[in-house]
C-alpha cells in the first residue's frame, strides 16, 4: 500500500510531553493512547503528565472521542513505604469518566498516539513522572499520515481491547491523601492564595477538608496555610471536623442556600424556595478532580445557576459577601454554561442533577462575554444570536455601543436582561444583587455610572421596540 506525501517530525524527549498536549488541544474528532507505561506521581514538580490528563479531560468535555490503553503489568502500584510519592493517574481518568483500559496481553514496549484518524505520535517514551532524561534516551517521531493512522487502528483493533481489559478499581495500599497535593499544587498556588477570600472558594477548600476528613484521613497541603485555620502538621483530626462542621453551619444560613452531605459523603447543595419541593443539584464524593482553579469554577457555575433560577422564580435574592475577584470568576465563566454544554459536565463530571423542575438555562450573558477575550465574547455574542435572533442581539450591541465605544462588551452585559424579556423592576433587582455590594466609593461611583447608563440604555431600546 503507498502512502501519500507525509509530515515526519523527530520529537525530543524534553519537548515530548508539550508536543502531545498541543496536539491533544488541537483535536477535531479522535484521540486513541496506547501506553507502555502511565504513572502520574505527586512528586512530579513539573506535572507533565498531570498536564497530559487534564488536557484529555477537557478535549473529553468537548465532545471528543478518547480511548486510553495502557499496560496493566507495568502501573507501579502503592505500597506501604511510598506514602510520599503516590501514583493515580488512571483514578484521575477514571474520576474523570475518560475512557481508559488497562489490559495483560499483548504487553506494550511502546507509546502511540493516533488523532482524528490522521496523526501518528509513535516512540519509546512512556508517560512517567520523574524521568531522567540524562540517563535514559527516548525515540518519538511525528507522522501525519492518514493511510499510516488507519494500520496502526487495525492493528489495535485486532487485540480484543474490551476482552482483555482488567474490570474493577485498584486498592491502593498505604495513606492516601485525596491527591490534595496537586489539587493544591504549585502551579496555580499564587493564584489560589490570591483568590482564598471568597466565600466559596472557603466553602470549596472546607468541602474538600470534610471529604478527607470523613475518610479518617488527614488532609495534608504541600505549601503555606489555607485560610489561616488549617494546619496539616499539628491540627487533629477531630479539630479539622469541628472547622468545617462550624463552616458549613455558617454557609447553610446564607439566605436560599442550604449544604447537606449523605453517608456516601455526596455534596448536597439546595436552593431554598416558598415551595415545598426544593431545587437541588447532588455532587458525588468524587467530584473534585486535580485542578482547584476549574473546581472551584464549575462548583461556582452550579452554584449560581440555582441562584438563578431560584431568584427569577420567587424574586428572593441571596446575600454574599462577594467581591471584586468573586464577581470576575462570574464574568469569566464563557459560554459552556449554556445548555448543551451544562449535560456534558453534568455528565462527565459526575454532577448529578436532581432538580424536581427543569433548571433555567438561561445564563445572562455577562458569564460568556469578557473584553478581554476577544474568542470567548465572539463564540458569547454567537450563541445569543442563535438563542434570540441576530437583529434583536446585533441592535443591543449596537446601543451599547453608543456609549461606550471601547468597551461595548461591557454594557452589553447590563443590557443582556433586556434581550431575555425580563422587566425593568426584575433587571434593577438583579442590579440589586450584582452590584449594591459592600464597595468603596470609588467603586459605587463607577458602578452608579454603568448602573445610569444600563437604564438609559434600555428607556431607548424600549422606545424604539
Amino acid at each position: 500500500m503507498g502512502f501519500c506525501e507525509t509530515l515526519v517530525k523527530n520529537i525530543s524527549s524534553e519537548t515530548y510531553f508539550d508536543e502531545v498536549s498541543e496536539q491533544i488541544k488541537n483535536a477535531k474528532k479522535s484521540i486513541y493512547i496506547v501506553l507502555s507505561d502511565f504513572s502520574c506521581r505527586t512528586n512530579d514538580p513539573e506535572n507533565k503528565v498531570l498536564n497530559i490528563i487534564k488536557t484529555l479531560t477537557l478535549a473529553y468535555m468537548e465532545g471528543i472521542n478518547i480511548n486510553v490503553v495502557f499496560n496493566a503489568s507495568n502501573h507501579i502500584m502503592l505500597s506501604a513505604s511510598s506514602d510520599s510519592v503516590k501514583d493515580y493517574g488512571y483514578e484521575l481518568l477514571k474520576t474523570s469518566n475518560v475512557p481508559v483500559s488497562m489490559i495483560k496481553e499483548p504487553v506494550i514496549y511502546s507509546t502511540l498516539i493516533i488523532i482524528d484518524n490522521s496523526t501518528v505520535i509513535e516512540g519509546t517514551q512512556p508517560f512517567v513522572s520523574n524521568i531522567d532524561f540524562r540517563k535514559n534516551y527516548y525515540s518519538n517521531t511525528l507522522i501525519n499520515s492518514p493511510e499510516l493512522a488507519v494500520l496502526k487502528l487495525k492493528e489495535l483493533n485486532s487485540w480484543n481491547i474490551a476482552e482483555n481489559a482488567i474490570t474493577g478499581e485498584f486498592q491502593f495500599t498505604g495513606k492516601y491523601y485525596h491527591l490534595s497535593d496537586n489539587i493544591i499544587n504549585k502551579k496555580f498556588f499564587n493564584l489560589v492564595l490570591k483568590s482564598n477570600e471568597n466565600t466559596l472558594f472557603d466553602f470549596y477548600l472546607l468541602l474538600l477538608l470534610q471529604h478527607a476528613a470523613k475518610q479518617k484521613e488527614w488532609f495534608y497541603i504541600n505549601g503555606p496555610d489555607i485560610l489561616s485555620k488549617i494546619d496539616s502538621k499539628t491540627r487533629t483530626k477531630i479539630e479539622s471536623r469541628k472547622i468545617v462542621n462550624a463552616y458549613l453551619e455558617k454557609l447553610s444560613k446564607l439566605d436560599l442556600l442550604k449544604f447537606e452531605q449523605n453517608e456516601s459523603e455526596d455534596i448536597k447543595i439546595s436552593i431554598l424556595t416558598n415551595n415545598s419541593k426544593s431545587n437541588y443539584f447532588k455532587i458525588p464524593a468524587n467530584f473534585f478532580l486535580f485542578d482547584c482553579l476549574k473546581d472551584m469554577v464549575l462548583l461556582q457555575k452550579v452554584i449560581y445557576l440555582l441562584i438563578l433560577d431560584a431568584s427569577t422564580k420567587t424574586g428572593k435574592f441571596p446575600v454574599f459577601e462577594m467581591d471584586e475577584k468573586l464577581e470576575k470568576y462570574f464574568m469569566n465563566m464563557k459560554a459552556h454554561v449554556f445548555k448543551d454544554n451544562l449535560i456534558k459536565l453534568e455528565k462527565n463530571l459526575l454532577i448529578e442533577p436532581a432538580y424536581s423542575s427543569n433548571l433555567s438555562l438561561n445564563v445572562p450573558a455577562f458569564i460568556i462575554l469578557d473584553p478581554k477575550d476577544k474568542v470567548a465574547t465572539d463564540k458569547g455574542f454567537a450563541i445569543l444570536k442563535h438563542q434570540y435572533g441576530e437583529e434583536k442581539v446585533e441592535k443591543a450591541r449596537f446601543m451599547a455601543a453608543q456609549f461606550n465605544k471601547e468597551k461595548d462588551s461591557e454594557l452589553v452585559k447590563d443590557v443582556l436582561y433586556y434581550i431575555e424579556e425580563l422587566s425593568f423592576m426584575e433587571v434593577q433587582k438583579i442590579f440589586k444583587y450584582v452590584y449594591e455590594l459592600p464597595l468603596n466609593s470609588a467603586q459605587r461611583n463607577f458602578i452608579e455610572i454603568k448602573k445610569n447608563m444600563a437604564k438609559r440604555l434600555f428607556s431607548k431600546l424600549d422606545s424604539k421596540e
